[in-house]
């Protein structure tokens, strides 16, 4: 896990309350969502397309955990699920989109 993770499981709740924005996932308004944009790479496990990949963080139990590769909306972008775990309570969801 990288440190952007590690780092902020101690001061969740205040960072979700003061950097935490509305998004919405799959029809569902959350209203406090911490974004990591991870940028783009090539996914060879794909057949070499370039990806944007971007993590989403936010409070377990709000939606429905998605599979790997099942299609997610996020503020109206469809991008496909690359991934989420749950650790202390906080679900983080790794969301990539096709771009080439």
């Amino acid at each position: 896990m990288s440190d952007f993770y590690s780092d902020i499981y101690e001061d969740v709740d205040d960072l979700l309350e003061d950097f935490g924005r509305p998004v919405t996932i799959n029809g569902i308004l959350i209203e406090k969502v911490l974004m990591n944009d991870e940028g783009q790479g090539v996914d060879e496990s794909r057949g070499g397309i370039t990806i944007h990949l971007k993590s989403y963080m936010f409070k377990d139990g709000l939606i429905r955990r998605p599979k790997f590769e099942e299609t997610v909306t996020i503020n109206d972008e469809t991008c496909s699920c690359n991934g989420s775990e749950v650790k202390h309570g906080i679900l983080i969801l790794k969301v990539c989109r096709e771009i080439s």
